[in-house]
């Protein structure tokens, strides 16, 4: 039987848009829009998921590896950043590599007192010494991450555009006085408090942008998307 194409309904897929990230202030301003990179372990993570099982040696044929095996119970789950982004100079970002296995130099979100407690599901990574304090590297997301699927029908068919928004904030206490122009997402194991289970977590992503002063009151609003 001879199929009519003007009668069957098909997917019209666009091209799809690398991920982008977009960095706006308290007034809703956009400051500027980068695009990301998903590392090398990012986009093996994104497999280990789709089959539920983590990577082992007989998977990949280099000896010279800079990650971990055999832990598919992670997910995408804080950020952090730094001051390590840019090269000839503070607006000039650096490209980052597929090879990234971390941001270049991470700076803290806040400094609290040694042994000071904190909202585990604020910043989640174990805090690390930074002198006589404690300084907290990572930041959870501001809510849980949002799908957007875009089925729009147009004279052609449909545009299936997939995509992932994740909202990061970093606020006005937060990296006080310090020059950012970096920024990564991680994914990691999660104990039942939500805490970061140490040693689990690896780099998903990295951008890099002009730096910027986090001084006074100064917060980012970021809107990290992810397309599929």
């Amino acid at each position: 039987m001879e199929v009519n194409m003007q009668q069957k309904d098909f997917l019209k897929l666009k091209d799809v848009p690398k991920n982008r990230v977009v960095f706006k202030d308290k007034d809703g301003n956009v400051l500027f829009e980068r695009t990301n990179l998903v590392v090398q372990r990012g986009r093996i993570f994104t497999l280990e998921r789709l089959i539920n099982r983590g990577i082992g040696d007989a998977d990949i044929n280099v000896t010279d590896r800079n990650f971990q095996f055999d832990n598919p119970n992670r997910k995408l789950y804080f950020f952090s950043v730094g001051n390590g982004g840019t090269a000839g100079g503070p607006f000039f970002p650096a490209q980052p590599s597929p090879t990234n296995d971390d941001l270049e130099n991470k700076v803290p979100f806040i400094l609290v007192e040694e042994g000071e407690s904190v909202d585990v599901h604020t910043y989640p990574l174990p805090p690390t010494p930074v002198g006589d304090s404690d300084g907290y590297f990572g930041k959870g997301f501001e809510n849980p991450p949002v799908f957007n699927i875009d089925l729009l029908e147009d004279g052609d068919g449909v545009d299936n555009l997939v995509s992932l928004n994740i909202n990061l904030q970093i606020d006005s206490n937060e990296c006080r006085n310090l020059e950012i122009n970096e920024l990564g997402l991680y994914f990691a194991e999660v104990d039942a408090s939500g805490a970061v289970i140490p040693g689990s977590a690896e780099l998903f992503s990295r951008v890099t942008f002009p730096s910027e002063i986090m001084t006074a009151e100064k917060t980012l609003y970021i809107t990290y998307t992810i397309y599929a």
